[in-house]
């Protein structure tokens, strides 16, 4: 085991939630909205307009976790599938440690008990984290490029022929 896939495993959930906590602090669905939508004569396509907007932006962490997978791949060459094992293996407690040190951040104590919606936000911060890690382990790191093609003289045209 590297270090660094360990540690991605642990971390990775705390990107996704604090884009999570992002999206909904700053609300730039809302921004759009009222920027897009509002111009729409049609009560259907202003709704539709309004379910664009809230699913891109509920789809924008689990983007950004992918090409931050699928960077760390790239240029720091870590493995896919060790990365994903970790996460899977190590990304439930570092959900919970992060929503644990969250609420003792902003009450002051430790919480005593925990509510359905807690272990529901739990655990929908690991699965888009899963798969965020999941699509960017999976993607290719790099195309491999046949030099014969890209030759000045040739194009693509005179080898079909």
């Amino acid at each position: 085991m590297r270090r660094s896939e360990g540690l991605l495993g642990f971390f990775m959930p705390w990107l996704t939630s604090i884009l999570f906590i992002a999206i909904d602090y700053f609300n730039p669905s809302w921004f759009f909205r009222k920027r897009f939508c509002l111009g729409i004569s049609g009560l259907e396509w202003r709704l539709r307009c309004h379910d664009f907007f809230d699913l891109l932006f509920l789809l924008l962490p689990l983007l950004i976790v992918v090409l931050v997978a699928w960077g760390l791949r790239r240029w720091k060459k870590l493995d896919g599938l060790s990365a994903f094992a970790f996460t899977a293996l190590f990304g439930l407690p570092g959900t919970l440690a992060f929503f644990l040190m969250l609420s003792i951040a902003m009450s002051g104590e430790v919480p005593r008990g925990f509510g359905e919606d807690f272990f529901l936000v739990v655990l929908f911060i690991y699965v888009i984290t899963l798969i965020g890690v999941a699509g960017g382990a999976l993607a290719p790191s790099h195309v491999p490029v046949e030099e014969e093609t890209h030759d000045e003289g040739k194009s693509y045209a005179d080898e079909v022929r």
